[in-house]
């Protein structure tokens, strides 16, 4: 019940979990040292809790309005913050002597987040986090106007976050999405399949197939491919093929 979790990554990439839970320190009783130690948490409810990550980043170009902490000589972290934490994990694996990783079970989800800035009204499948790796394969995630399902990977190495993620909407208002590209149209409900692919920190592609957009009185389908890059907007439209008509 309304729980602080502050989760710091050294300079080393370590986590002071880790450190914690002595996850990092070997069996010195084994020859060679042993497997890492089962940490295995079942039916975890959160109730108002709080999450702040500390990771580590680099200084790069437009990050000034981001919250970076200025305590310690530690390496340069990057703050997000996680707020209103209402949880129900059927499991929570933390350490496992085969398997890399923190793999999260979700029955059910739903946060504020400040760094990507969005509301989560609820989610349920399964995330794995592995370094600075987040693969997630979760059969509902419901934003305040949209409902989708999301499978693929999200990875933040020293910077800007990079998306490769295929996501089915039944029913998605756009702004709920502005994390991912803030230039999508106020008020466009999407509904078909989306791919989004990073090349690299600046460049966005985003599939859409099918594509069923309704927006300002009128509907656009079909398909396209478009890439964006984080300066300049639209920079290039493949595999065009769209009906537009009114309502």
């Amino acid at each position: 019940d309304r729980p602080v979790f502050n989760i710091v990554q050294h300079a080393n990439g370590k986590l002071n979990l880790e450190e914690l839970l002595r996850l990092d320190v070997k069996d010195s009783g084994r020859p060679g040292g042993g497997p890492r130690p089962l940490v295995l948490l079942r039916n975890v409810r959160i109730s108002g809790g709080s999450v702040t990550l500390r990771l580590q980043d680099l200084l790069s170009p437009g990050d000034s309005a981001l919250e970076i902490d200025r305590f310690g000589t530690d390496g340069r972290r990057r703050i997000r913050r996680f707020e209103h934490v209402d949880a129900w994990l059927a499991a929570l694996r933390i350490s496992a002597p085969r398997e890399r990783g923190i793999r999260i079970d979700i029955a059910r989800l739903a946060f504020q987040s400040s760094d990507p800035h969005l509301t989560l009204a609820d989610a349920a499948g399964r995330i794995t986090v592995t370094g600075d790796t987040l693969d997630a394969d979760l059969v509902r995630v419901r934003f305040p106007s949209s409902q989708f399902s999301a499978r693929g990977r999200v990875s933040w190495p020293g910077g800007p976050i990079l998306w490769d993620l295929a996501l089915r909407a039944d029913s998605a208002t756009l702004t709920d999405i502005a994390f991912i590209d803030p230039r999508f149209p106020p008020g466009a409900v999407l509904r078909g399949g989306v791919a989004v692919r990073s090349h690299g920190p600046r460049v966005l592609e985003v599939r859409l197939d099918p594509l069923d957009v309704a927006y300002g009185g009128g509907t656009l389908t079909g398909r396209v491919t478009a890439f964006s890059a984080a300066d300049t907007g639209i920079v290039a439209v493949r595999q065009g093929d769209l009906v537009a008509s009114d309502l």
